[in-house]
């Protein structure tokens, strides 16, 4: 699931409705990233 796939960033095809509240009630970062390796062994 990427940051895409949430209703709140307007996917009509998934539900997502706690995120979605939790959204609602604090903050969003759509711009936001983290240092992840892409993959490990």
């Amino acid at each position: 699931m990427g940051w895409g796939d949430l209703g709140v960033y307007g996917e009509p095809s998934r539900e997502t409705p706690n995120l979605d509240r939790m959204a609602a009630e604090g903050l969003l970062f759509p711009n936001f990233y983290s240092a992840n390796p892409l993959c490990s062994p």
